[in-house]
């Protein structure tokens, strides 16, 4: 049993001290056997229920980590690396950098949201950080807090990364920008040429009524039409440009 070697048992019997002693000791080497058995046994479920959940953090894509009730870290997932350039070490070393990393325009936002930090209500929010890089990216921030036995036991946050979604809103909106820009160029482009064509309907009135008479006149009346031939073409463009087409500048 020193040994470790559990369950083992002594063959003395008899009806004296020592065999009742003998018995004791059997019984006992036997406890001892289903104790030890059932330590290894939660011990290797430990084990494995660790080893899972190393796994799923180490190869999460999200930034996972808790934070306890006195405001320490209890975990840090890997991913903080790939997110913020920086290790896990780099933010248990500093815990402020948490908050240096924060873009100068969303600290105020994210101050804010450390006041809910023993509240019992999720909070999600999104903002910019900075990386080690130097580099710009978003975060969609959900913090949850974590409740064992009715006692707040800090809170659980996870960071996506969602820079890529928010370039891809940035560029519809400036899409739908542009669509809206063109079906207004395309409209004032018509009503330009309704314009126009009267413009130039009246001048060339004029210049048969002129007849070979006033050169002077007629001469204002060219000029008429030479800057309505340029303002068509300005409305050509518009016109193109309300159509997605390539015109020259």
């Amino acid at each position: 049993i020193e040994k470790g070697e559990f369950g083992k048992t002594m063959s003395y019997e008899d009806k004296t001290e020592f065999g009742q002693l003998s018995k004791s000791f059997n019984s006992m080497s036997d406890a001892l056997k289903i104790s030890y058995d059932n330590i290894i046994r939660q011990q290797q479920e430990i084990e494995e229920s660790e080893r899972k959940f190393r796994t799923l953090s180490e190869f999460s894509q999200d930034w996972e980590y808790w934070i306890s009730e006195d405001s320490k870290i209890v975990f840090m997932s890997p991913s903080c690396e790939r997110i913020t350039g920086y290790s896990q070490n780099d933010f248990i070393g500093n815990p402020r950098l948490f908050l240096d990393i924060i873009h100068p325009e969303d600290q105020a936002l994210y101050i804010k949201h450390l006041e809910l930090f023993n509240s019992a209500e999720l909070s999600e929010l999104e903002y910019r950080i900075i990386t080690k890089k130097g580099e710009i990216k978003w975060l969609s921030h959900i913090c949850n807090p974590i409740w064992i036995n009715n006692q707040f036991r800090g809170r659980r946050v996870s960071n996506r990364d969602i820079t890529d979604r928010k370039r891809l809103k940035e560029q519809l909106v400036q899409s739908q920008k542009m669509e809206s820009l063109g079906l207004f160029a395309g409209g004032i482009a018509h009503d330009m040429n309704n314009i126009l064509t009267v413009i130039d309907g009246y001048s060339h009135l004029m210049k048969i009524a002129l007849g070979n008479e006033n050169e002077k006149l007629k001469n204002y009346i060219q000029q008429i039409f030479d800057v309505s031939k340029r303002a068509q073409e300005l409305t050509s463009s518009l016109l193109a440009f309300s159509r997605k087409k390539i015109a020259k500048p």
